[in-house]
């Protein structure tokens, strides 16, 4: 196998154990965060993994430009989903910290 297949695999293995967990994250996450990663919709970054083999097949001339542009948008995607959740924690314990310093100067 490729290492390209290789790493698609592992994407795909990743995405699929997020899939499995994010719908659960309300016992663990707190509300507001289980609901920021509901918007941040997590779960059509597995559905977009599986995309990614497509750009190993020469594309047709016809729609070769296009196809790139999906795969761009496919990328981006991923790297974004990849990046929410530590934004959204970081935000939400930033948020918690401000809070409590303003409440204790009270």
């Amino acid at each position: 196998m490729s290492m390209q297949a290789d790493a698609i695999d592992e994407i795909v293995a990743i995405l699929a154990a997020q899939h499995k967990s994010w719908p659960r994250a309300g016992g663990w996450a707190p509300s507001n965060a289980s609901a920021l990663l509901e918007v941040a919709r997590l779960d059509r970054q597995l559905s977009f993994a599986h995309t990614l083999r497509d750009n190993f097949v020469p594309f047709p001339k016809e729609s070769a430009d296009a196809r790139q542009i999906l795969g761009y948008v496919t990328l981006r995607s991923l790297c974004e989903g990849a990046i929410q959740p530590c934004i959204t924690t970081i935000i939400l314990q930033t948020k918690s910290r401000l809070l409590d310093a303003i409440e204790r100067k009270s």
